[in-house]
């Protein structure tokens, strides 16, 4: 019998916060202190996370125009994704 360990997921609206800003670094920080497993983050830009390294994102096309390195949807992770064989 396999057996499992809660998932702890958290999800943020950064509502563009500018990576590097206080508003974005506090966010960030909060985050962190949650110690999820995987971190959903909303009108976020593209950036490197050390306590979170491997990320997938929604990808630059929602139908209007996204600036630069932003994204309607980004998914934050510990640990390398993978793809299920399921």
């Amino acid at each position: 019998m396999a057996m499992y360990r809660p998932l702890r997921v958290a999800t943020w609206n950064l509502e563009w916060a500018t990576p590097g800003s206080s508003r974005h670094e506090r966010a960030m920080g909060h985050l962190v202190g949650l110690d999820a497993d995987i971190i959903v983050t909303t009108e976020d830009s593209l950036h490197e996370w050390v306590d979170y390294p491997y990320r997938i994102d929604g990808g630059p096309d929602w139908g209007y125009p996204i600036k630069g390195q932003r994204r309607k949807v980004v998914a934050w992770s510990r640990t390398p994704w993978v793809r299920s064989t399921h």
